[in-house]
Formats: structure tokens, C-alpha cells, sequence
């Protein structure tokens, strides 16, 4: 991800990827393509350190979203580095979705280390379809550092993570998801949030990109990251 907007080329192997969208966070200034939509309480969101943080104080409820005003073409998939920062024993949650301008269809990946420290490693799949919802809640073994994606296969909307041990994108445990989009333009946003009663949250994210189509293949062949060293 490069900090900019615009098609561009990476060299990562051998192999040369292209990215209709890709943006690195290494300048150190959020892209104005990203805009704040809701923010609360202690919550944060800055651009430091090769990564784009969210996260916010203790004590307060905080939220936080943000929408990508680059239209995407979900005949791609879109995919990001993620790193959790602070996490332990709370309630904190990030995620990235996919939708239409209205947010009536589209589906949104959320991401929990710790529910209320009982249980670990949660996910919920949130579909919406003409604001018709649907939501599925698993335990997985989702790592705390590592990569989402959302691929479009044919008509269907399928969310997925990398596994290290497999070496390979593992689906989450949810039907792929029919999503009609209409035609209409279709938008990524991010959200991230926690409750009054915790500590400190961070998350750090990298490489938010959008592939070409004939790039996907690429991403199949041993995950292919590009991750920097903190």
C-alpha cells in the first residue's frame, strides 16, 4: 500500500502484483480517502510507524469507523494486515466490511481476541442484503497477526483469513454469502470499538488492497505478504 490511491505495481517476489487500491500507510498522513464516520469516548485513529492505528483509552466506551471513499469493484477481493497491539482480557473488536453506499447489502467481518476474557479468538459475520440482516458468531483459530480477506466467487461474497499452519486462506465458518449489489457502487469501511469498563485497545493495519483479478492467483502461493518489521 503505497499511500496513495491509484492503480500501482509492487514488487513482492519474483512475481509482479497489481493493486487497483493499495495504500501501505508509510507517509505517515491518513489518505484523505479515508473518512472518520463515527468517533466516540477515547477512541483514535493515526498514522505512524509504517501502520494505521485504531484503538483508544480506558474507562470509556469508545468507537470508531471509517469508510473508503474509493469505490471498489467487487469483482476483487479486498484484504489487510492486521496486528493486535493491546487486547488481553477485554472486549475490544475491529473489523472490515464490505457494502453498498446506503449500507443495505454487504457483508462485515468482526474480529474479538476476548470476549469479556471467557472465551477467545471470536468472529462474527455480519450479511446484509436490501438491509435484510444476518449475523453467525464462531470460535476460530483466527491468529492475532495475520491477514483478512473478502473474495467475490462468482455472485458470492466469502470471507477468509491466512492460516500459517496451513499455509493457505481458510475460510470462516459461514455459507458464502449471495450478494446482490445492483450494480451499485460498493465501498470499504472499517470499524473498531470497546467497552467503558476496559483497558487500552490498539490495532495496527497494513496493506489494505485491492488486487486485479489476474493477481489472485498470486495470492494463493504462499500467502504472499508483505509485512514490515516493527
Amino acid at each position: 500500500m503505497l499511500g496513495v490511491i491509484a492503480i500501482t505495481l509492487l514488487t513482492i517476489t519474483p512475481k509482479t502484483m497489481a493493486f487497483i487500491i493499495a495504500d501501505d500507510f508509510n507517509d505517515g498522513s491518513i489518505h484523505p480517502s479515508w473518512q472518520v464516520t463515527e468517533q466516540s469516548g477515547s477512541s483514535y485513529v493515526t498514522e505512524e510507524g509504517g501502520y494505521l492505528r485504531l484503538g483508544g483509552g480506558s474507562g470509556v466506551t469508545g468507537r470508531i469507523t471509517l469508510q473508503h471513499t474509493a469505490t471498489v469493484d467487487m469483482e476483487e477481493s479486498v484484504w489487510i494486515d492486521y496486528d493486535w497491539i493491546q487486547c488481553t482480557d477485554h472486549k475490544a473488536r475491529w473489523g472490515i466490511g464490505v457494502f453498498d453506499q446506503w449500507l443495505n447489502t454487504g457483508m462485515y467481518i468482526s474480529l474479538v481476541p476476548n470476549n469479556f476474557g471467557a472465551s477467545e479468538h471470536w468472529v462474527g459475520i455480519f450479511t446484509y442484503q436490501d438491509g435484510v440482516s444476518n449475523a453467525v458468531y464462531s470460535a476460530e483459530p483466527w491468529p492475532l497477526e495475520g491477514r483478512l480477506q473478502i473474495i467475490r466467487d462468482d455472485s458470492q461474497l466469502v470471507p477468509q483469513y491466512w492460516s500459517n499452519d496451513q499455509n493457505d486462506w481458510v475460510n470462516f465458518d459461514i455459507d458464502p454469502f449471495n450478494a446482490d449489489f445492483n450494480n451499485n457502487d460498493a465501498y470499504v469501511f472499517m470499524h473498531s470499538s470497546n467497552s467503558d469498563y476496559n483497558p487500552e485497545w490498539e490495532i495496527a493495519l497494513d496493506n489494505f488492497s485491492v488486487p486485479e483479478p489476474a493477481t489472485m492467483g498470486l495470492l494463493a502461493l504462499g500467502g504472499l505478504f508483505l509485512r514490515k518489521r516493527k
